[in-house]
């Protein structure tokens, strides 16, 4: 049986009796910290003192209580110390509501005694649904103390609810996709292994489908193999041929069996045709997208304190303002004195640092450099490819660049091949800084036939200022109006336009590149260009790219002194 999850209920306020069969724990449980998370006040049998009468305690418990939970499953209904407490209870007139988690078909005699009594269809309604019911009886009888909730959350309950969070925070699983045609099975096991691949560097723990394969057949549900195999979350899904194309079906659940996620995927191919790589990147990265967003969802409690090392990783990373996470390492500092020896930790803390630096955020940068280089040197031997890419990208705005390169290379070695495309577009703008400027328009190039059909917002394409350190000034200059065009790169607009402003000024397109100042302005209003000389100059390793980079805004920056079209 599982370890109770926390004290009962020992005060005086209104409490819920629970009665359930101990073979159901793995299942109740859960439904009883959900309970305690929402302030209830719960009797269950963990009340019982050692060396007290089991029947004399669960008397006395029935007594008192406000309302009595019965949890009807098979087992419970052939438990006889269940059919007691719901005839001790309904002798003494208890308000009693049943929750069925299972279709059940009751003794004679309790299916009289429950017949009229008020009854919850768990197994159809499905497990939200069915909470709000219970809670909305909960609320009716439990008073309710002035100003605050129908019941008070216990310290127990609250405990219960940090290592409900640090488990999801830190832990995942991954089931056998499923299909009906047999001569999907090499395809089936080769995309949830890409999944698995992508999944690995990012977890303190990674449970894979070389674990779950037989708890799934055992029919067992994702909730029920998520908690067998002590995972916070769990993803499985389906694949399907729906004529010559391939359909991919992807859900996400917790361990209470929440799904909070679910999506499918169409390959217009044949299986035969069909790159898984290329298939499973965006896949991939929209995978781990909605887990942050959903374990920065668990971690907004501002009055939960003892939050674990990787729930509290969570809260700063999924920060709703990037302003946020660069300002605010409380959280990660925390995390890094409950492990420090995780790196991942150390390199976004480094990373956070570095990029304070960079952007003028920093309040000490002599010691925010000095701590920063020391915990990037620390992670440089991590064979942790995002690891790699934090330390790349902190010596990257510390301006040691060459290190930068070394760590990136080793970052693209180390990606699996479900997330080398977004290591590729970190070594091509490394790259790019030290004047390796042939390579990394090579990558940029294969990263575009890569990416063709899916493209990405976070790796826009940077080919205009590569031409433009190689001297191909029209080919930059055609590029730089391409990137504005397509509106290139949605989350930082400015960049495409600030190049443009400086190739096109360059070439003597005067009103051209002050139309583009003009749009930079519309969106950062307090924009001055000698501010995007400084950042160009610290960003270029070599004077001579210094000066192609800068060279356009300097002659717009004269005009803005003379002349008033800027």
């Amino acid at each position: 049986m599982p370890d109770r999850p926390f004290a009962a209920y020992a005060g005086d306020d209104p409490y819920v009796f629970v009665s359930y069969a101990h073979a159901d724990a793995e299942f109740v449980y859960p439904e009883l910290g959900y309970l305690a998370e929402q302030g209830a006040n719960l009797w269950y049998d963990e009340g019982i003192t050692p060396g007290s009468r089991w029947s004399d305690a669960l008397a006395n418990a029935l007594e008192r209580c406000a309302y009595v939970v019965f949890y009807v499953t098979p087992q419970s209904a052939a438990s006889r110390n269940c059919v007691d407490e719901i005839s001790f209870a309904l002798e003494r007139n208890k308000p009693l509501l049943a929750v069925y988690m299972e279709s059940t078909a009751l003794p004679p005699g309790l299916s009289l005694r429950l017949g009229s009594r008020q009854a919850i269809m768990q197994y159809e309604l499905g497990q939200n649904s069915a909470r709000e019911k219970v809670m909305q009886v909960l609320a009716q009888v439990i008073s309710k103390p002035t100003g605050g909730s129908s019941l008070q959350a216990t310290p127990a309950s609250l405990t219960h609810y940090n290592q409900m969070v640090e488990r999801r925070c830190s832990s995942i699983a991954t089931i056998p996709l499923e299909y009906k045609d047999p001569e999907l099975a090499d395809l089936a096991e080769t995309l949830m292994e890409g999944i698995e691949d992508s999944f690995i560097p990012a977890w303190k723990r990674m449970v894979g489908t070389s674990e779950t394969t037989s708890l799934q057949q055992q029919g067992l549900t994702p909730a029920a193999i998520a908690k067998a195999s002590r995972a916070g979350i769990v993803a499985s899904g389906n694949i399907r041929q729906r004529g010559d194309d391939i359909r991919l079906s992807l859900e996400l659940t917790d361990d209470e069996g929440n799904r909070f996620w679910s999506k499918r995927f169409d390959a217009l191919m044949p299986k035969t045709q069909l790159d898984e790589d290329r298939f499973l990147n965006p896949i991939c990265n929209l995978l781990r997208r909605e887990i942050g967003q959903y374990q920065g969802n668990l971690t907004t409690d501002e009055t939960t304190d003892n939050l674990g090392p990787w729930s509290l990783y969570a809260r700063h990373r999924f920060a709703r303002a990037a302003e946020r996470r660069m300002m605010n390492l409380t959280w990660l500092r925390r995390a890094i004195e409950l492990d420090s020896g995780e790196n991942r930790f150390k390199s976004e803390l480094a990373l956070r640092l570095a990029g304070a630096i960079d952007t003028g955020f920093s309040k000490n940068p002599d010691a925010d450099h000095a701590e920063a280089l020391a915990l990037a040197r620390d992670c440089a031997t991590s064979q942790n490819w995002l690891v790699l890419n934090d330390v790349s990208g902190t010596f990257g705005f510390l301006r040691e660049f060459e290190r930068s390169v070394v760590l990136a290379r080793r970052c693209l070695e180390s990606a699996p091949s479900s997330d080398n495309l977004g290591a590729k577009w970190q070594l091509s703008f490394r790259l790019g800084f030290v004047g390796e400027v042939d390579e990394a328009i090579a990558l940029q190039e294969e990263l575009d036939e890569l990416m063709q059909h899916v493209p990405n917002p976070h790796m826009p394409n940077d080919k205009a200022h590569l031409y433009l350190l190689r001297g191909d000034v029209e080919l930059a200059l055609k590029e730089a109006r391409a990137a504005v065009a397509h509106n290139n790169n949605p989350t930082q607009p400015f960049i495409p336009l600030l190049q443009l402003a400086n190739i096109a000024a360059t070439m003597g397109h005067l009103d051209e590149a002050t139309d583009a100042i003009r749009q930079v302005r519309t969106l950062i209003p307090k924009f001055r260009i000698e501010n995007a000389i400084k950042s160009f100059t610290w960003s270029y390793q070599k004077p001579e790219h210094q000066a192609l980079m800068t060279g356009g805004l300097k002659i717009l920056m004269d005009l803005e002194v003379d002349d008033d079209r800027i």
